[in-house]
């Protein structure tokens, strides 16, 4: 059986396979040979920095959704010595979940959805959980991003004037 590791903060949980860190990946790009005890993986759940939070608003903007939950960096990094590689994607569909404001309807959420860094915005597969009393989007993604939640009211043309559009 393979270990995983469960990083909890206020803002969300990252759960991830250590298979999903592959190690030996990381040494090749160190381009030396470097012994696998000399590396320190550091995992983030962050704010992500200005300019990607602008990405982000921009992107709802523009869009036709409305952002629930500020939105939340995952980093995974390979370190040893000077050198730091990202690890920017899995092979696996890894587990995130990020915190619902408090207040934040949990039946408006539409859907998790992932901030490229050219400020597209995609859709991931979300579920909507309730743990010790608190609301959180699960999100199942392969790429390490910018993740955000968001509400987006669907508008059917034909139903615009109708009786039942509530």
């Amino acid at each position: 059986a393979s270990a995983t590791l469960v990083l909890q903060t206020e803002k969300g949980t990252y759960t991830l396979p250590a298979l999903q860190i592959n190690i030996d990946a990381i040494s090749e790009r160190a381009g030396e040979s470097v012994a696998l005890e000399e590396i320190k993986v550091q995992i983030e759940i962050s704010a992500p920095d200005t300019e990607t939070v602008k990405l982000v608003e921009n992107a709802a903007a523009n869009g036709t959704f409305t952002l629930v939950a500020p939105p939340v960096e995952f980093t995974v990094r390979g370190i040893f010595g000077e050198q730091t590689v990202e690890v920017a994607r899995f092979n696996a569909y890894v587990e995130r979940t990020i915190a619902i404001p408090d207040g934040v309807d949990p039946n408006r959420i539409t859907t998790g959805v992932v901030v490229d860094p050219d400020g597209t915005v995609r859709h991931v597969p979300t579920k909507i959980v309730f743990i010790d009393g608190k609301y959180y989007a699960r999100i199942s993604s392969l790429p390490n991003s910018a993740y955000s939640v968001v509400w987006q009211p669907l508008e059917f043309a034909d139903m615009a004037n109708h009786w039942a559009k509530d």
